[in-house]
């Protein structure tokens, strides 16, 4: 049985098609507003074409900025809408890659293995879990789909002018991938070292280097962007790179630099860290399924195109080992293991999408190995294609973010507690990030002033706050002065006191609370103030923050009847990560107000924050008894009318 070969046009609708079908599912899964971890901050930026965090993302805003004004709404779901749209669009790459691989003059069976090729990589829990929210990874995705389409077309072409075009292709593709995320620095070296396998003649032009230079550094233009927002002191201005120093601390990433140095002992917990990620790619059994299909792929390979499997090869050692070398993540403490864990798990997607494509790779192997049993090949592409069906099915549940409204949630419940005029200080992304994008997008409470903690130790963000606070920061300009002097030898790399620079930061901040409540604006934490800071204020939990008290045995009253918890309350615990940290955050702070509630005898708001508090600590066997106790000597205690009959 001879299958009949396929045209251009058939390979065109097979890409679209691996992208559409891609993109459906993802637009099951998809956010329905902002998420957790980077995506306000993200989205801030791109609506007000600002700054975000290093190395500044600038491709990736001003994408977003054009997305941002697509009908639908809010405008979260229009961001989390680009980053299916990219993933979808780094699948259908992968399924051309291959398509190119088998050749110009491709059989039927081909085109379904090289669909599933393109559906492994979009379905893969990583990539799958980045293309459901406002993140860069969506096109980082893209990008680096499109470098291994152009890559393999530049390893398979043979007439000179095509090869010409495709080697300026590829190295404007590596510079535009690296003007989004600085891991794409990886196709560099990757591109030079097939180059060395594949056409050493090639690079003893010196012409090719000079413009795979040039276009490599055109690629690089939209860092341009970075100084000429920044002027326009937007409401995200991260690193200030206006200057040239802010500039080149914001493209290098200065702000994240490495502290330790990177060992073989820790080298190796990194290396099994990174095959657990791996081997939960595809559920496990899939993982398996894929790497066997490797594994043929290369071996093939290594019998007939030697210089595409240093191409893969070479790829994997980046994407993968160097990665986990050069990130150098700490896995030895338990109690940052999984946070670091779960920062670094995205720059592994390259990875998952070259073992993706080198799978489908393997699977045509098998095709070929089929012979003359010609029945095997469209069984062959059939069981592809079941594979991916199948991956989906098992990691789809654990990715949809279908009614993942979280951080929203969270902003509305901080919202409803605090008072006008309100002072919050934020101590981690979480927690920050979606107030700017309800503050700065959607124009809600602007006369709350949320202030990350953390970033009060940079000189760019004070900055930042004297532009857009004027009046607050003049109210404490001495202490945010004397910060500055002591703070700038560190931020120039000199010799620093460490514990000066400390306590410096820790007497601008009170003063700032200081300044705040003899204002009368009430200030609100979203941590526990650790010690040095508001020393001489008592702590009330108003359920979503700590509100800084004189005396906090006076409680406030709180909208109590307003607040909905039905998100934590009922059912299993939250799967994602961030949701089950808000989950134990709500908790804690609804169990300290029942027992201040208590304590201050209102038996009927205890006996309603106690229920509440056994809700959400449902899974905490002890907990909940000694809760329960609590809840039984209250209504033995309290008249038979005075509390409700449920907590």
């Amino acid at each position: 049985m001879a299958f009949p070969q396929t045209g251009r046009a058939t390979t065109i609708l097979t890409t679209l098609l691996t992208g559409a079908i891609a993109f459906a599912g993802y637009l099951l899964t998809l956010a329905p507003t902002v998420t957790f971890e980077d995506s306000g901050e993200l989205i801030t930026a791109a609506v007000h074409l600002g700054v975000p965090h290093q190395p500044g993302y600038p491709l990736y805003t001003l994408i977003g900025h054009l997305f941002s004004h697509l009908p639908g709404e809010p405008v979260a779901w229009r961001l989390n809408l680009m980053s299916a749209a990219m993933s979808a669009g780094g699948a259908a790459f992968l399924c051309a890659a291959l398509l190119t691989l088998v050749g110009e003059r491709r059989p039927w069976p081909a085109h379904g293995i090289a669909l599933a090729t393109g559906l492994l990589a979009a379905w893969a829990f990583e990539p799958w879990e980045q293309a459901v929210i406002t993140e860069v990874y969506g096109l980082n995705m893209l990008l680096t789909g499109a470098f291994w389409w152009t890559a393999i077309r530049w390893g398979m072409r043979r007439d000179a002018a095509t090869v010409d075009r495709l080697w300026l292709l590829g190295a404007y593709i590596a510079g535009l991938a690296a003007s989004n995320h600085t891991t794409a620095l990886m196709m560099v070296p990757i591109a030079i070292g097939f180059a060395l396998v594949h056409r050493p003649r090639y690079l003893r032009n010196p012409m090719a280097w000079v413009s795979g230079v040039a276009a490599f550094f055109a690629g690089l233009l939209p860092y341009l962007y970075l100084p000429l927002a920044s002027r326009r002191d937007p409401w995200m201005d991260w690193g200030n790179p206006e200057t040239w120093t802010g500039f080149w601390r914001t493209v290098t990433r200065q702000q994240y630099g490495i502290d330790q140095a990177s060992t073989l002992a820790g080298f190796r917990d990194q290396m099994a860290v990174f095959g657990e990620l791996f081997w939960s790619q595809w559920a496990g059994w899939g993982s398996a399924v894929v790497l066997f299909l490797a594994i043929a792929g290369l071996w093939n390979l290594w019998r007939k195109r030697r210089s595409l499997v240093a191409l893969l090869v070479t790829g994997a050692f980046f994407a993968g080992p160097f990665t986990t070398w050069m990130t150098n993540f700490d896995v030895s403490n338990p109690a940052i293991a999984p946070e670091h864990t779960a920062l670094v798990s995205v720059f592994y997607i390259p990875f998952y999408l070259i073992t993706a494509l080198t799978a489908g790779i393997g699977m045509w192997t098998l095709v070929e190995w089929s012979g003359g049993r010609a029945y095997l090949k469209p069984l062959l592409s059939a069981a592809m294609l079941l594979l991916a069906g199948a991956v989906a099915a098992a990691n789809g549940p654990g990715v949809t973010m279908r009614d993942h409204r979280y951080a929203e949630h969270y902003a509305e419940t901080l919202f409803r507690v605090m008072d006008a005029d309100a002072v919050v200080f934020a101590n981690w992304d979480p927690f920050y990030f979606p107030l700017n994008y309800y503050q700065y997008v959607e124009g809600r409470r602007p006369d709350v002033l949320a202030i990350d903690q953390q970033l009060l130790k940079r000189s760019w963000y004070l900055q930042w706050m004297r532009d857009h606070y004027p009046d607050f920061m003049a109210s404490v300009g001495e202490a945010v002065d004397e910060f500055l002097k002591v703070v700038a030898p560190f931020e120039a790399g000199l010799p620093h006191d460490g514990n000066v620079i400390q306590r410096h930061y820790e007497g601008m901040i009170n003063a700032m609370i200081d300044s705040a409540a003899a204002e009368g604006r009430p200030v609100y934490f979203t941590y526990e103030p650790p010690p040095g800071i508001a020393a001489n204020y008592g702590r009330e939990s108003v359920l979503a923050a700590i509100r800084l008290r004189q005396d906090p045995t006076d409680l406030l009253d709180l909208p109590i009847d307003s607040l909905d918890w039905s998100p934590y309350r009922h059912g299993p615990l939250p799967t994602e990560r961030m949701a089950l940290v808000f989950h134990g955050y709500y908790g804690r702070l609804i169990l300290v107000r029942a027992q201040m509630a208590d304590v201050a005898g209102r038996n009927a708001e205890a006996w309603q924050m106690y229920g509440l508090a056994r809700d959400f600590f449902r899974n905490d066997s002890r907990l909940s008894a000694r809760i329960d106790a609590r809840l039984a000597q209250l209504a033995e205690a309290a008249p038979a009318d005075s509390l409700p009959a449920t907590p």
